[in-house]
Order: structure tokens, then C-alpha cells, then sequence
């Protein structure tokens, strides 16, 4: 994966218009590999039991 300052040098244009490109597109990145959704704790299974009065 390019970052941005790579992807300007390669195109012959400044970071800013990289961005402003990205922006445009609705483009994000994170800044951590993993996840956040891995990060979160998973909720214990609760069992419901259906019970008829």
C-alpha cells in the first residue's frame, strides 16, 4: 500500500492534492492494522428460554 507522499510522487502532484482526492471519493484509512471491531470484548452468550405461563 502507498501512503500518500508516495502516491503524489508517483502521480506528479502535491500530498494535498492526494488528499483532497481521497476526501472526495469518501476514502479512509486506519491507523492501526487490526481492527477495532477485533478489539471490542465479545458479549457472553446469554440463553433465553421461552417459557409459556
Amino acid at each position: 500500500m502507498l501512503t500518500k507522499k508516495e502516491r503524489a510522487e508517483r502521480f506528479g502532484v502535491c500530498q494535498k492534492a492526494i488528499w483532497h482526492a481521497l476526501k472526495k471519493l469518501g476514502l479512509t484509512y486506519k491507523k492501526n492494522s487490526t481492527s477495532s471491531e477485533s478489539r471490542r470484548k465479545r458479549p457472553a452468550s446469554i440463553s433465553t428460554k421461552n417459557t409459556t405461563v
